[in-house]
């Protein structure tokens, strides 16, 4: 009867059902292991990855914090000292070398005077602003090839910013202390500059232009003299260049090289200065 014929189809649907359960269960299961072993390939690669991050950022962090607290091969100042009188009168001691005819060996015959301080008004790149051409040396006749040391301590200043003291690393680690910057003059007013920095200028040779006594075009800005070699200041670019530095920079410091040793120079950005000097020896 109709009874017994339903029972009879709900027991053939149970076996059924009872039957299939075990291939459901082992295709889950396999799907299952499938996974896992994808997973277990690549969690030792996510894991070195994430290693790797982590070490990257915290070694990034540590070289940040050397560059901003290092006084090692660099030293931070007021602005006001680069004027060799202002700094003695506060009993510091000079950190800025600014250029002289007795320590430049420029050829007299030449008619070049690239003596005392040098500000590089309009230089988009505002954390570079002196320069010295201290050690410069050069003869006649022209073209007249005049090599000038701008990379030895003291002679070129940075912003105290944590911008303008990894930009210093930078040079350290692409550059060498001994590198100049080369100057072929053609005559007494035009030159032509190979810069120190071929990393990030390549073979670009830029043009050196006289304006007056006390001021040469280089292309994008104006190198103008604040300071004479006998450390008076020039009346009018001295008080321009503090007024634009104090606006720029508000802490009014300034940062210079004060080693020529290059191991101490790049070793500051990863070690604490007591172990780069056991490292690279005297200062």
């Amino acid at each position: 009867d109709l009874k017994t014929r339903l029972v009879a189809m709900t027991r053939t649907a149970g076996m059924l059902y009872s039957d299939e359960e075990p291939l459901v269960r082992k295709d889950r299961d396999g799907a299952g292991s499938a996974l896992g072993g994808c997973l277990g390939c690549l969690g030792p690669c996510c894991q070195c990855y994430c290693c790797f991050c982590c070490s990257m950022f915290v070694f990034l962090l540590w070289v940040v914090l050397m560059a901003w607290t290092t006084q090692c091969g660099l030293t931070s100042f007021p602005v006001e000292h680069v004027l060799p009188e202002n700094a003695i009168q506060a009993g510091a001691v000079p950190l800025f070398r600014m250029g002289t005819s007795a320590n430049m060996n420029v050829d007299p015959a030449l008619g070049i005077d690239l003596t005392g301080t040098w500000w590089m008004d309009g230089n988009p790149f505002t954390i570079e602003q002196l320069v010295s051409f201290a050690g410069g040396a050069g003869q006649g006749p022209f073209p007249a090839h005049v090599k000038m040391p701008t990379n030895l301590a003291g002679q070129w200043t940075w912003s105290d910013s944590i911008f303008g003291r990894l930009v210093m690393g930078w040079y350290n680690f692409i550059s060498t202390v001994d590198e100049t910057h080369d100057f072929m003059f053609v005559n007494s007013s035009y030159a032509e500059i190979d810069p120190v920095d071929e990393t990030t200028f390549g073979d670009n040779i830029f043009p050196f232009e006289k304006i007056s006594d006390d001021e040469w075009l280089r292309e994008v800005y104006v190198l103008r003299r604040i300071i004479y070699e006998d450390g008076t200041p020039h009346p009018v670019q001295w008080p321009r260049f503090l007024d634009w530095y104090h606006a720029t920079w508000p802490s009014g410091q300034m940062v210079v090289y004060t080693t020529n040793n290059q191991c101490i120079r790049r070793c500051e950005y990863l070690l604490p200065c007591f172990i780069c000097k056991r490292i690279c020896g005297p200062m």
